[in-house]
């Protein structure tokens, strides 16, 4: 996300987090818009869509554009909604690890042609005809008057994403599935570890799941924990480390101090397997250990 940011031209500008969404608190975000500012773009984390409603109403009030990073939350609703009906533009990623897959790729939603025509254009060079309407029209004239991208999705790329829009639903419902396994079978383990938080009115995607460890109440770290799960065959990951730990980004002058919940959460989230193929059982597995490791460990 801070990669598009930069590679336009513009200037990232950054607020905390909400601790128990781990997505972007509103207040943090309206405390930063100055008149310099040209757009809110909050990142859906694991699937959870972010506060949208009182998001929308910052980025009316002061005149800017609302654009969501969907990635993780093809899927998910807010208040009912799609992110796409609620945001300017919403982004989405079609990547391996992705809910839907097209093996790599994205796409923009928006409810502004005008919007959705100029990346349109833009995405193939910027020609003013390519080679699918060329032919439709019989017509093999073309120009080019601004500077374009290619990156555009490709029919190989699109049609393995139509096949897998075909189990897309039954997909999702495995993965609400799985969560709620894991959700009951973690409910016990309360003093170690806390459970992805899902808001009212809000529709979970399940891209990811997500706990945060209670290191007080712990004598390892994440670290050492995620180490733990993996002499079980159990692999882990982190989404994600903050920003401001990255070397590339040190250079923005951001720090720790600065946003003390993204700090937080970035030393102690774990994200557990989460696919639709993963069988209850595997889930069990994967919770009984969790419980033997943090009761072991703790103090």
């Amino acid at each position: 996300t801070v990669e598009a940011i930069l590679h336009s031209g513009a200037t990232p500008v950054f607020a905390d987090i909400d601790p128990a969404t781990l997505n972007i608190d509103p207040d943090e975000a309206s405390l930063m818009i100055t008149d310099r500012s040209v757009c809110i773009l909050p990142v859906d984390i694991a699937g959870h869509p972010a506060e949208y409603n009182r998001l929308r109403r910052i980025s009316r009030e002061r005149g800017i554009s609302l654009i969501a990073d969907a990635s993780h939350s093809f899927g998910a609703t807010y208040g009912g909604k799609s992110v796409a009906r609620i945001a300017d533009a919403a982004v989405l990623s079609f990547h391996a690890t992705k809910n839907l897959t097209c093996g790599e790729g994205g796409m923009v939603l928006s409810r502004s042609r005008p919007l959705i025509d100029r990346i349109r254009l833009l995405s193939l060079h910027a020609m003013s005809a390519g080679a699918y309407e060329r032919r439709a029209k019989k017509k093999w004239l073309y120009d080019v008057d601004e500077l374009g991208f290619k990156a555009n999705l490709s029919d190989v790329h699109a049609s393995i994403g139509l096949g897998q829009l075909a189990v897309f639903e039954k997909n999702q419902a495995r993965r609400a599935a799985i969560a709620e396994r894991y959700l009951t079978n973690l409910s016990s383990l309360a003093e170690y570890i806390d459970p992805p938080h899902v808001a009212k009115g809000v529709k979970h995607a399940w891209h990811l799941f997500i706990i945060r460890l209670h290191l007080s109440h712990l004598r390892i770290d994440r670290d050492k924990f995620i180490r733990l799960m993996a002499q079980r065959d159990i692999e882990c990951g982190v989404h994600f480390r903050p920003i401001f730990e990255l070397s590339f980004y040190r250079q923005l002058g951001v720090s720790a101090q600065h946003f003390p919940n993204a700090a937080y959460a970035g030393r102690r989230v774990v994200s557990l397997p989460m696919y639709p193929e993963l069988k209850l059982h595997q889930v069990d597995y994967v919770c009984e250990q969790i419980a033997a490791i943090v009761r072991r460990h703790g103090r």
